[in-house]
């Protein structure tokens, strides 16, 4: 069939880079010149707010919004240490304040020795500050006129900025390392894959300038909707990793055909033809599974998830647009300045190497089911002390503002001095201050509770809140249980000798409740995202037995990788090596993002594998050798596109953000137990032994599902 009559019956989106490679560029160009320029003038800033409607929290903290007048501005802080006491700094500290007031973006500034700011011991000091917008959106300059407020101190005052503002004047969470050496990893393994450098650069070029428009997207987007602070290093992850991998499907598709024997020109429309389909339902799959977030009913996760697709899809849209129309517009030369030979090998799919592994797992299967099964379960034996928190700033780099402020903080004031938990009382009567003392004591009475403050009444004598300050740091265990104590006995025993009722709200006990949610819906996220994988399985491979055990073995290599991260992050098995000097919980939306991403991920590999293996079935082969064929055409893909993904996952455990360098840990394993020990070892060999049984699929289902050729055992 000539090539004219072929391309029409392909969407334009397959054939403008084949027919137009020098507009596709053109376009791809001036779209990423156009976002960034946008993004940089209306785009909005990132903040972890947590809103769970219907909760405690959310209702004690619409009761204070409603009730008590809030300061106008930003609330944030700088801590001030002298070893041998503050009592005598006092003059350069009224010229602080003053400067202070007096820079673009201050509302206004407080006495750091006026209590409670000073610590009991004199060594340490909090001088609260309002700025008139959040520390994100602040521009250089003011930035810059934060950063020298504090050069006129004496040489034994240490000034460090804790929090938000913290992170934005230092520049914790915002350096670009991470990307770039997980671009440098990427290139060297596509250099090992193709052999030229014009190859290796190409995947890696198309995936970048995907990444920057979908980046300039979501700033845009960040305006009316608000993203958590993780969203754009989450998102350039995935886009990176994924956006690499797509094109490079497409990319090895075309020098195949090249080294079949096609014009470049062919051989690139062939390419797009048969992969462009197969790369935007690869991304389309892992975007219904982030998308699935939403089915938790908690915005600040699904928001993540959204910020992901956002890069998936403008990255999988170049791998399908720019890399082929680069790769028309260079023709052979992509070949050229390479650092090995050619062969006409490499135009196979499979290679002996490949060959002899499918015979072996074939051969073996039995031992190898057994060895797999026992390896993906010691490794998920860490989950069964999984503990969901919030990582608080006392794992922030040794060195780093936000961490030298934490622990001035907790020296100074206790270890409770940073957690935030607001006792919020519902008055049914006049305030009466003795009632008022009564909720106190019995608050200051539970076990862990270091102080309380006295409870203030709002103007309209309807509400009263008071703080409590605990014994243990925010993200120590006693914590949680302390809130969980206040929110329960606690708040009944007030409600008992008050007739009040009691809620417990603030940011600490939003992290908890966070925890807690994420914890309950977790079950239900997996039910829903696996439940439509396995009916998207049966319809696609026509086998109930297909799908149950593609489910089961992707639940098996993601309990795999939540034990890793117990292992790493809680019992702390090398996570010096991450920058971590302590043991943390595990951030509690990082489960359930992480089942989203892997799941996604590796049903594009197990589709890929099984769509190849039922092809060899229907072709005729039996069992044993259409297993061999299908894992010897696709391991070499799996493999490399899997070494990939987990050198750019990897690369982000650079990211000061804990929650990142969680993310990243997680992804990494994740794909790397898929992609080896459950893919390319686990899956082909059950596959042998469950024989004809792996396409048995009963009549009156097959009735009931849309038309499709049967694999029944009956050829």
């Amino acid at each position: 069939m000539p090539t004219a009559h072929r391309a029409k019956r392909f969407p334009p989106i397959f054939e403008l880079p084949v027919r137009r490679p020098g507009w596709t560029i053109a376009i791809w160009l001036v779209a990423v010149v156009a976002l960034t320029g946008a993004s940089r003038s209306w785009g909005g800033g990132y903040e972890n707010v947590i809103d769970l409607p219907g909760s405690e929290t959310s209702a004690g903290a619409d009761l204070l919004a409603r009730h008590f007048d809030s300061p106008e501005g930003y609330a944030a802080r700088l801590v001030l240490h002298d070893q041998d006491g503050l009592a005598d700094d006092a003059a350069a500290f009224e010229e602080l304040t003053a400067r202070l007031e007096s820079t673009d973006g201050v509302l206004a500034a407080g006495d750091p020795l006026e209590p409670p700011n000073l610590s009991p011991d004199g060594t340490t000091a909090v001088l609260p500050l309002r700025l008139d917008d959040a520390p994100r959106n602040l521009d250089d300059d003011r930035r810059q006129s934060l950063r020298d407020s504090t050069a006129g101190l004496p040489s034994t005052v240490e000034a460090s900025w804790p929090g938000a503002l913290g992170d934005v004047l230092s520049g914790n969470r915002e350096h670009r390392l991470p990307e770039a050496v997980g671009l440098g990893a990427a290139l060297l393994v596509l250099l090992l894959v193709f052999g030229s450098v014009a190859g290796a650069v190409l995947p890696v070029l198309a995936s970048v300038l995907g990444v920057l428009s979908g980046l300039g997207l979501l700033a845009l987007l960040a305006a009316p909707v608000t993203f958590g602070t993780s969203a754009p290093v989450l998102a350039t992850m995935i886009g990176l990793g994924c956006g690499i991998d797509y094109a490079l499907f497409l990319v090895t598709r075309a020098r195949q055909h090249v080294l079949g024997g096609a014009e470049p020109g062919e051989a690139v429309r062939r390419a797009v033809h048969s992969g462009g389909h197969a790369v935007l339902v690869a991304a389309g799959s892992v975007a219904v599974a982030l998308l699935g977030l939403y089915a938790s009913g908690i915005d600040f996760v699904a928001r993540l998830g959204l910020a992901a697709v956002v890069t998936l899809g403008t990255a999988a849209l170049a791998s399908v647009t720019l890399a082929p129309a680069v790769l028309s517009l260079l023709g052979r030369r992509v070949d050229r300045l390479r650092v090995r030979p050619a062969a006409r090998a490499e135009a196979e799919e499979g290679g002996a190497g490949w060959h002899r592994h499918a015979r072996f797992v074939s051969r073996h299967a039995v031992l190898v089911v057994v060895g797999c099964s026992v390896l993906l379960t010691v490794l998920a034996l860490p989950v069964t002390t999984l503990r969901l928190g919030h990582v608080d700033e006392s794992a922030d780099p040794v060195g780093s503002t936000t961490r030298i402020a934490s622990d001035r903080l907790a020296a100074g004031f206790g270890p409770g001095a940073e957690v935030e938990v607001v006792a919020v009382l519902d008055l049914t009567a006049p305030p009466d201050p003795a009632t008022l003392d009564v909720a106190e004591a019995v608050l200051a009475a539970r076990p862990g509770v270091a102080h309380v403050t006295p409870f203030e009444v709002s103007a309209d004598g309807e509400v009263a809140k008071a703080s409590v300050v605990p014994l243990a740091a925010p993200q120590d265990s006693a914590t949680v249980d302390l809130v969980h104590d206040l929110a329960g006995p606690a708040a009944e025993e007030v409600e008992r000798v008050t007739g009040d009722n009691l809620m417990i709200t603030g940011q600490t006990a939003a992290h908890v409740a966070l925890a807690d949610e994420m914890a309950a819906r977790l079950p239900l996220i997996i039910t829903v995202v696996v439940g439509a994988a396995f009916l998207l399985l049966m319809v696609s491979f026509r086998s109930v037995v297909v799908a149950a055990k593609a489910a089961v073995m992707n639940l098996m290599s993601i309990g795999a990788s939540y034990g890793v991260l117990v292992a790493v992050f809680q019992w702390q098995w090398g996570s010096s090596l991450l920058g971590l000097d302590t043991s943390v919980p595990v951030e509690s939306f990082v489960p359930m993002m992480m089942f989203a991403i892997v799941f996604g991920l590796s049903m594009d590999y197990e589709v890929f594998l099984l769509s190849r293996i039922r092809e060899e079935w229907v072709a005729g082969k039996d069992n044993v050798e259409s297993v061999a064929a299908g894992l010897a055409a696709t391991a070499r893909v799996i493999s490399a596109a899997a070494l990939i993904m987990v050198c750019v996952f990897l690369a982000f455990t650079q990211q000061d953000d804990v929650a990142v360098k969680m993310l990243a840990v997680g992804l990494a394993a994740s794909v790397a137990i898929d992609a080896t020990v459950v893919r390319l070892l686990l899956v082909p060999a059950a596959m042998v032994l469950l024989g004809r049984a792996n396409w048995w699929l009963p009549g009156w289902l097959e009735r009931l599902l849309p038309p499709g050729r049967s694999t029944n055992g009956v050829r």
